[in-house]
């Protein structure tokens, strides 16, 4: 008798424990199927923006990069340096001979927006986005062939 009781108890066990492992199987495919349309929902074109990314990806970006400027900051003390690399992209390839003919405006205008800056400027947050906007608007202003679309940083030192 007490055979057959622990048999039962065997049996019980055996069976919560198959329970518990279509319960586990169930919650994985679950959070599979979340996992997958939310990759679905937020990475992959849906129609209609598909279009306008191709066509986006269509127009060819090109850059020149700048050699390095280091300036003083502004300021009470002139012991801080700056020191940041460049490169400048634009769309239109006829671009590139008008940037180099205009290299030292364009470096003459750069340095003058950097040596304007405090050590207060360049420390605060997004102050690169800020400087970024104001060296894209100062080139602009110089060449007149067409427009950079951007700059960005390579390197950003301060000493």
């Amino acid at each position: 008798m007490e055979e057959k009781q622990k048999k039962q108890a065997g049996n019980g066990n055996e069976k919560g424990s198959s329970k518990r492992w279509i319960v586990l199987i169930i919650l994985c495919a679950v959070i599979m199927v979340g996992v997958g349309g939310a990759v679905y929902h937020f990475f992959l074109p849906h129609r209609g923006q598909a279009q306008g990314n191709y066509e986006e990806s269509l127009i060819p970006e090109y850059e020149y990069a700048m050699d390095s400027f280091v300036v003083n900051l502004a300021g009470q003390d002139h012991r801080r340096y700056l020191r940041a690399t460049m490169i400048i992209t634009y769309h239109e390839e006829k671009l590139k001979n008008e940037i180099i003919s205009r290299m030292p405006e364009i470096r003459n205008g750069i340095i003058d927006i950097l040596r304007s800056k405090t050590m207060d400027d360049v420390q605060k947050d997004n102050s690169t986005l800020e400087i970024r906007k104001q060296v894209v608007q100062e080139v602009n202003s110089i060449i007149k062939e067409g427009n950079i679309e951007g700059i960005y940083f390579t390197e950003f030192i301060i000493q």
